[in-house]
């Protein structure tokens, strides 16, 4: 396979799948193109991200693709079992509740996301749990198309930011796994990754450079940080009780398929 789509939502790490992506392209010699890439923003907006990966030859990445992108919809290609995927997840529990905290404190304006004043307070004085519930549809939409595109299949890799952030050497692991096979258009000795004296130097090369990356936000808590928690079972210590009720409730299907825990409240 020579083509690699990364997919993930929004408050999963998406950017620093942006980052590892550039960097395991940099050392592979191939094509990656992220719409966070000011070079290709543009360019995959007007296509849709369906229409640039179709149109885009080989070999080549992308990612990452969020499945609820405000822009370049739709974002999966016809034929999909042709690529090689990763489906990469969090918790849509955690994600919620992380939104609020980047909406009201920590997200930067930008062209895509510049709220007023008077919206980030109006948030912030409505509350995390009032969030949480009017934004339940929007993440719940991007879930159930994510596991009727992508879950279960075999050219699929699921992986998990609770293993991201908690054991990131595996993690790895099975990020490269998608790119075993995997061999560049350009062959300046680095050859490909299903050697085995190429995996290792590109694994400890990427495992090293990122290996503390989030163990800083796991210390102490910081609602302007990018980075304000990444432990995983934040929205059982930030919602009421009868808010986590409703998100079992309504994600039930899902948390069962992406074997996420729906029992008593996590301590």
């Amino acid at each position: 396979m020579n083509n690699v789509l990364i997919y993930t939502v929004h408050k999963a790490a998406s950017m620093f799948l942006h980052k590892l992506g550039t960097d395991l392209a940099t050392r592979m010699e191939f094509d990656f193109y992220s719409i966070n890439d000011k070079k290709y923003y543009e360019q995959i907006q007007n296509a849709s991200w369906k229409s640039f990966i179709e149109s885009t030859a080989g070999p080549s990445c992308f990612g990452p693709i969020r499945a609820g992108e405000d822009v370049a919809l739709p974002v999966f290609p016809d034929s999909i079992e042709r690529y090689s995927v990763i489906m990469h997840l969090r918790d849509p529990r955690d994600v919620l509740t992380s939104a609020y905290y980047s909406h009201v404190y920590s997200h930067k304006p930008t062209k895509r996301f510049n709220p007023s004043d008077d919206q980030r307070s109006k948030w912030e004085e409505q509350g995390v749990d009032d969030f949480v519930i009017k934004r339940i549809p929007r993440v719940k939409d991007e879930y159930e198309a994510l596991c009727e595109h992508l879950l279960g299949k075999e050219n699929v890799v699921f992986l998990k930011y609770e293993d991201m952030v908690t054991d990131y050497g595996k993690w790895l692991e099975g990020f490269l796994s998608a790119f075993v096979g995997f061999e560049p258009r350009k062959r300046t000795g680095i050859g490909r990754l299903l050697e085995a004296n190429t995996y290792q130097s590109i694994y400890d090369s990427l495992y090293d450079m990122h290996k503390g990356d989030f163990s800083a936000a796991k210390k102490k808590e910081d609602v302007y940080s990018h980075k304000r928690q990444v432990t995983p079972g934040d929205y059982a210590r930030k919602l009421k009780k009868s808010t986590i009720d409703v998100l079992n409730n309504e994600f039930s299907t899902i948390l069962t398929s992406l074997n996420y825990w729906t029992g008593p409240d996590l301590k």
